[in-house]
């Protein structure tokens, strides 16, 4: 890999505005086989529990960020960042680090493996959904969550489907 772990995570904590080849190569090689659109994306997380969650949003985590949402009476398109990690896990004075980052005008860049997961539910009804599961950046978004600040996302979105990676 071009890049130790501890690069990895420097690299993401000190944030990039173009896409640096030595990260997209070490991340590349960590995902399951398959085509990949990277993407350095803005999102403006907002904090969701399962008390606070729209109805038009069908997730089961106990907590997630939503980012976007668009709602009809059709049906629902929304982008969600979702952690793989407990809420309870989260270190606040690491949260406050990010904070002081984002008050410094510093952008830091979380990761995520991203999939797109179009459905229709109850006849007509649909949703789509850009959803990100959160590799690196639980603290980061939660930080730019709490303070109502965008922050760069780092989204390697699945292209071809498990049977295709296999062939």
């Amino acid at each position: 890999m071009p890049l130790t772990p501890q690069q990895l995570s420097k690299q993401l904590e000190l944030g990039f505005e173009e896409l640096p080849q030595d990260v997209v190569e070490t991340v590349t090689v960590l995902l399951p086989k398959g085509r990949y659109r990277v993407e350095l994306l803005t999102i403006s997380p907002s904090i969701m529990t399962q008390e606070n969650r729209p109805l038009s949003i069908s997730c089961e985590a106990d907590y997630f960020w939503i980012c976007h949402l668009v709602e009809s009476q059709r049906g629902a398109d929304y982008e969600i960042a979702l952690p793989i990690v407990e809420r309870q896990q989260l270190n606040a004075d690491r949260i406050d680090f990010y904070k002081r980052m984002f008050e410094n005008e510093q952008n830091p860049v979380a990761l995520a493996f991203s999939m797109y997961d179009k459905r229709v539910i109850r006849g007509e009804y649909y949703q789509n959904a850009f959803a990100h599961f959160l590799l690196d950046g639980h603290h980061k978004v939660m930080a730019a969550s709490e303070m109502s600040r965008l922050i760069s996302l780092l989204s390697f979105t699945r292209l071809s489907t498990y049977v295709e990676a296999i062939r």
